[in-house]
């Protein structure tokens, strides 16, 4: 499996608070070749799942798994141990889930 980064900016943190739901952002750059970047933002400190999964829906990763302060985070995924096609990055937050797609080229 790849390496994964989980960073969080603390600069951002009280934007985030007037928000009410939380955003899972497109990743940068799509399509990506050896590391991609995935940023979500939670309003409240909430549990958090971010998990990797391929296109028949069997998770491939657990990204982030655990309680978090309200705030904005990034992930860093990087594309080592992966076969090239299409992936799906899905967050929980609480009840709520976001899902968007992703692409490895090799």
């Amino acid at each position: 499996m790849a390496p994964t980064r989980c960073t969080w900016r603390e600069s951002s943190r009280s934007s985030v608070r007037s928000r009410r739901r939380a955003i899972l952002e497109q990743n940068v750059p799509n399509p990506f070749r050896t590391v991609t970047h995935i940023v979500y933002s939670i309003p409240r400190a909430e549990q958090v799942s971010l998990g990797l999964y391929d296109v028949q829906g069997r998770q491939v990763q657990s990204l982030v798994s655990g309680r978090q302060p309200a705030g904005r985070y990034r992930v860093d995924l990087g594309a080592r141990g992966r076969a090239s096609g299409v992936y799906f990055y899905r967050l929980t937050v609480g009840g709520s889930v976001r899902q968007r797609k992703l692409l490895l080229m090799r």
